[in-house]
């Protein structure tokens, strides 16, 4: 159980130096002219999110039985567990964003350059709020079409991040899983994977780098309560 503890704990420190000095370094989120070549971002954002993320949950889960191999009598108690890890995630997310209630960083911008009051932003209802993004940003040449139609699908708050939640989610669990098995190849894309997923939060505006670390740090606990409970069925097993 050490090495996946120190796997997880690992892979969660690498995951969090890239935002953690974002932070560190007062890093602002801005729109520019090179906008437009991070649409490969939007892309692998959507694998994080709803409906894609769908997806992207049925292949991890079938990639993690098939190198776990767990035993037939075992494979239910492995999904739910699996499952669960990723859906406790989200429900933290749900509970936390509503209590904090932080903006997005496209919000804040809007308030700065367009007299946008976040306050009353968030009092509107869903539709009005893409509304309001549709008016204001299409005036805006540095935010391309794609980016504002993202914007519109996500109009709630900003704290904690529920794609890195996933993404990270994920992540984490499947290399304690996968680390302490050799599956080391395997264990860095899924993280470079997830590193993608932080950065894609941060650069098309739609989280803040606290966000993404507080994430990090509820997707490892997560992952390793997860795994503790896999080793046990292990052992049960082994020992029957």
């Amino acid at each position: 159980m050490n090495k996946t503890v120190y796997s997880i704990s690992a892979f969660s420190i690498l995951l969090i130096i890239p935002p953690a000095v974002m932070l560190f370094a007062g890093w602002h989120w801005q729109p520019s002219e090179s906008t437009e070549s991070l649409k490969w971002l939007y892309w692998l954002t959507e694998t994080a999110g709803l409906p894609y993320s769908l997806i992207t949950s049925a292949v991890l889960l079938v990639l993690a039985l098939v190198i776990c191999q767990p035993t037939k009598a075992n494979i239910i108690k492995w999904m739910i567990v699996i499952i669960c890890c990723i859906l406790v995630g989200q429900g933290i997310k749900g509970v936390v964003k509503n209590t904090f209630q932080e903006p997005r960083p496209y919000v804040v911008w809007l308030e700065e350059n367009y007299d946008v009051s976040s306050s009353d932003f968030y009092e509107l209802k869903r539709k009005q709020r893409v509304d309001v993004i549709k008016e204001v940003v299409k005036r805006n040449q540095q935010v391309p079409s794609w980016q504002r139609k993202h914007w519109q699908a996500e109009t709630g708050y900003s704290f904690p991040s529920g794609h890195v939640l996933f993404a990270a989610g994920w992540a984490l669990l499947l290399i304690g899983l996968f680390w302490q098995r050799r599956q080391y190849a395997l264990a860095i894309v899924i993280a470079v994977w997830a590193e993608g997923i932080v950065f894609s939060r941060l650069l098309l505006g739609m989280h803040w780098p606290s966000d993404v670390i507080v994430s990090i740090i509820i997707s490892a606990v997560l992952a390793m309560v997860a795994c503790r409970l896999l080793q046990t069925q292990i052992r049960i097993t082994s020992k029957e």
